[in-house]
């Protein structure tokens, strides 16, 4: 009986020293996420293998704050598969989405710097279906949403009052106007150069 006991309680140990000895991978990046020499980075990723897959967190190498959880087959970072979270160096999140070796899948969503959800798009296989975004008043009030399906090449535009109140637009000018509003990608103030000068 304390031979089981014992043998039952060496059987665990090995287990959890396994868990906790998995073999981590190190990766070092410039500016542009691209791989470079350690004397050189900008951003630090951390790997490891977890439930079937390659989990990469990248992180700021100088404030520690965690940027990227990405997710490949394997350890070369060759193909996406899996998760994708990119956070805004504020900490909020940018990007969240699946791959399916190495193709957008399934609902993907991106939001503005003040934590505002600015699109909302589902691909299958790579292949945008349809997608929805979002404009806002200064405070965050919704401003409009413009529904845009590849199926059939139809837009659906809805834009609000500052009360919430549905407003129609009265001329073409007028829903050119909203459109180009809303199709303006949001972004870092100053572009990714001024993000990556405030990065490092």
């Amino acid at each position: 009986m304390f031979r089981q006991k014992l043998l039952a309680i060496c059987f665990i140990f090995l287990c959890a020293t396994k868990a906790y000895t998995q073999t981590q991978y190190s990766y070092y990046f410039d500016n542009d996420i691209n791989l470079t020499k350690k004397e050189h980075a900008v951003f630090e990723g951390v790997g490891e293998y977890s439930n079937g897959l390659f989990e990469l967190k990248v992180f700021d190498i100088k404030r520690k704050k965690l940027l990227i959880v990405e997710h490949f087959t394997d350890s070369s970072l060759a193909m996406s598969n899996g998760l994708f979270v990119s956070y805004m160096p504020n900490g909020n999140k940018e990007w969240e989405g699946n791959y399916v070796e190495g193709k957008q899948d399934g609902l993907w969503r991106q939001w503005n710097w003040q934590g505002e959800m600015i699109d909302s798009s589902f691909f299958d296989n790579g292949q945008k279906v349809f997608e929805k975004m979002y404009d806002y008043y200064p405070g965050g009030k919704l401003k409009s949403t413009n529904f845009y399906s590849a199926e059939n090449n139809k837009r659906e535009l809805h834009v609000f009052d500052d009360k919430g109140n549905e407003i129609l637009p009265t001329s073409k000018d007028d829903m050119d106007k909203v459109f180009s509003k809303v199709e303006v990608e949001a972004s870092f103030p100053g572009g990714l150069r001024a993000w990556s000068q405030y990065i490092s």
